[in-house]
């Protein structure tokens, strides 16, 4: 082979790693994409609270923790104990959604017998998931229904009648 047929070789196999590197994902983490759903509903003869939380994921994951932290106690403290937290048991099965605070198949809750804590309604929330070396996380803010609040009495005193607008001259 000639000079010129090895530069050329040479330069191609270079363009080829370059372009696989900055515009493929085949050498970039595997991250996981998270879909929050606030579903705008109060469960039966319920007056005020958040609305239930799901998450639905890009592919199936046999997900091996998931974690919920309010994102304002994080801020200031890296310590602050999860509201919810689950892992996962050796029989975990993939799936591409849960609830918060709902039955998760293939995980346990993280101390046995500890119940998730309601969400607050307006708080920020942090979720982290893990998966098979992936990793995923969203903030959301808990949306729900807070107490109804009293509204003025309307009736003939309650509004204040128009004034007559005056003729243009």
């Amino acid at each position: 082979m000639n000079l010129k047929t090895i530069t050329l070789t040479t330069v191609t196999i270079v363009l080829v790693a370059v372009y696989a590197f900055y515009f493929t994902d085949w050498f970039r983490p595997k991250n996981i994409q998270i879909i929050t759903q606030i579903r705008p509903m109060l469960r039966p003869g319920a007056t005020a609270g958040t609305y239930p939380v799901a998450f639905g994921l890009n592919a199936k994951y046999e997900l091996t923790s998931i974690q919920v932290f309010p994102a304002k106690a994080l801020s200031t403290n890296e310590l602050t104990p999860p509201v919810w937290a689950l892992e996962g048991t050796p029989k975990s099965i993939a799936i591409k959604a849960f609830s918060y605070a709902g039955e998760v198949p293939g995980m346990k809750p993280v101390l046995a017998g500890v119940a998730a804590v309601p969400l607050q309604a307006g708080e920020e929330y942090l979720l982290i998931i893990e998966a098979d070396g992936k990793t995923g996380q969203t903030n959301f803010i808990a949306g729900g229904k807070s107490a109804p609040t009293p509204q003025a009495p309307a009736g003939p005193g309650a509004l204040a009648p128009l004034a007559p607008l005056s003729p243009a001259k």
